[in-house]
């Protein structure tokens, strides 16, 4: 009798410590490192509907933005991070990630500031949010908020800060508030000496573009490189449209279901080329409320948004 009831107290004690959902958030992760995004959606979403537990699904909310942004789906991705917002408004990591999704991905520049501005509040000191909005910023040219940016950046950031050294230095040389050519040259330098992501356009500013050259750099005709990717000519800093729509994979209106008249809806402030994408009926313009049941496409055969 003493041996059957030691067995049945032992029973329980297998897999001690890891619930359902987290077993299966951990395998939503080993499939997301592992780069099978699609699995790790599947992952996720199992996670989501089998737990109670509230930093789990807003984990897993991420966590599906996440993939989905690793498949190019940005619209999708952007419901995922604004569920893992609605679900836990203090979830710090979400706000990174969609901020970065509308500076880098989307080019919403104004959502990614307003966005890294309220992650702010729950976390004063993450850097990423910092980042963010400085890129964006500097797509808008708001350089001097730019340097203050990345100024913070630099001062959280425990890794290696070239990528923000080269970015603060185009803000500061744009800005053509710098005391002096030294400033931005310093910063250039700095990213060049660090070796790491960012430095090679450091590098180039530096040594090939700025500050090598006899004379002061007009930065509105000179090439200044600030992505990773891609050079792109200063003076058209808000023209990208050319880098983004080959990513977006255009949805099928569900009434004709053709994709030939579906259109992007957008949401936020809009600038001068969002203007003229709407005046020219390439774009709608949704407002500047979003939530996670807001429709993204519009089907001007149809007149139907979805």
């Amino acid at each position: 009798m003493k041996k059957l009831l030691l067995i049945l107290l032992c029973v329980p004690l297998i897999g001690f410590g890891q619930t359902k959902d987290q077993e299966l958030f951990n395998d939503a992760l080993k499939y997301e490192n592992s780069e099978n995004f699609e699995l790790s959606i599947e992952y996720f979403t199992k996670s989501i509907k089998s737990s109670n537990n509230k930093e789990i699904i807003t984990k897993s909310y991420n966590g599906r933005g996440r993939c989905y942004r690793k498949l190019m789906q940005y619209f999708q991705a952007e419901i995922e991070y604004l569920a893992a917002i609605e679900y836990n408004p203090t979830h710090k990591d979400a706000y990174a990630n969609l901020s970065w999704l509308y500076a880098y991905y989307l080019d919403q520049y104004e959502l990614a500031i307003s966005i890294a501005n309220q992650g702010m509040v729950y976390d004063p000191e993450m850097w990423n949010l910092y980042f963010n909005r400085g890129y964006a910023c500097i797509k808008l040219e708001k350089y001097k908020l730019a340097v203050l940016s990345y100024d913070a950046c630099i001062m959280y950031y425990k890794g290696n800060p070239a990528n923000s050294y080269n970015l603060r230095g185009v803000a500061k040389l744009f800005s053509r508030s710098s005391s002096s050519r030294d400033d931005y040259c310093d910063d250039f330098k700095k990213s060049c000496d660090l070796g790491s992501i960012g430095s090679e356009n450091g590098c180039k500013n530096y040594k090939n573009i700025v500050c090598k050259i006899e004379g002061v750099c007009n930065p509105d005709t000179a090439y200044i490189y600030i992505e990773w990717d891609k050079e792109l000519p200063p003076k058209y800093f808000s023209t990208l449209r050319d880098t983004i729509d080959w990513k977006i994979k255009y949805k099928t209106c569900p009434v004709c279901k053709k994709k030939d008249k579906v259109i992007p809806i957008t949401y936020g402030l809009p600038g001068k080329e969002l203007m003229e994408l709407s005046k020219s009926g390439e774009v709608i313009l949704g407002g500047c409320v979003i939530s996670t049941n807001s429709p993204r496409w519009y089907c001007k055969r149809d007149l139907n948004k979805f």
